[in-house]
């Protein structure tokens, strides 16, 4: 599996699943691993626009770039999780991966900025203190 890849409500966020070796890749599907539904299939020998069929309910949203990146914007709550792809290569076969995608979440400022937040560290020791 990938490294999960973090994505925010409302913005674009790519997915890749690239091959590694020099094959010739011939198809490529992308699906949800839990529900196995298809969101994308790829075929490369068409050399146009219409080289990638997309399906409901991700139609106007999802996009795929060559055969290994599926964009997805906007995100929705919905498109969370785990999505798993199939690229048919010659002469090595079907090749499987995984890549989840993650919920980004906006860490709260003052917990970023630490919990003392507006409180002086005092510089010396306070006053009537022994310091030995």
């Amino acid at each position: 599996m990938s490294e999960p890849v973090r994505g925010r409500l409302g913005h674009s966020v790519s997915l890749q699943c690239k091959v590694k070796d020099d094959v010739k890749v011939s198809l490529s599907q992308w699906t949800r691993c839990t529900s196995l539904s298809s969101i994308a299939v790829f075929n490369p020998v068409f050399n146009s626009t219409h080289n990638a069929k997309i399906m409901d309910p991700y139609i106007n949203r999802v996009s795929i770039k060559e055969y290994h990146t599926l964009t997805i914007d906007p995100v929705q709550d919905g498109d969370f999780g785990k999505y798993c792809c199939t690229v048919t290569t010659f002469p090595r076969g079907s090749l499987e991966g995984q890549v989840q995608l993650l919920k980004y979440e906006e860490q709260n400022e003052e917990m970023d900025k630490g919990v003392d937040k507006g409180v002086d560290k005092p510089k010396s020791p306070p006053a009537g203190n022994n310091t030995q």
